[in-house]
């Protein structure tokens, strides 16, 4: 039977994720702490990331590798592509 710190892990690690599966999108804290979770839980995962432009939003996929023949891919927006200015010329 798992410890209750890594009952507690598993629970926040959940959450997490379905909120931010939820909205979309990841802050900067969540990504953190997200990682912060996999690694203690033992979870293999890579991490992409694509820098926003004045087009498109900064995204980043993570991919989990639940076995040598399942992964999971979830792909998050990292906020609004504007900063600030939203005045069209």
């Amino acid at each position: 039977m798992p410890s209750f710190d890594a009952q507690i892990q598993t629970l926040l690690l959940m959450d997490l994720l379905g909120k931010t599966l939820t909205s979309g999108q990841l802050s900067m804290l969540q990504y953190n702490a997200l990682t912060a979770l996999l690694v203690n839980q033992g979870i293999s995962f890579d991490v992409s990331y694509t820098p926003g432009t004045r087009r498109e939003a900064a995204k980043m996929e993570l991919t989990t590798y639940l076995n040598p023949a399942t992964r999971l891919v979830f792909e998050f927006d990292m906020g609004s592509a504007s900063s600030g200015n939203t005045n069209q010329a």
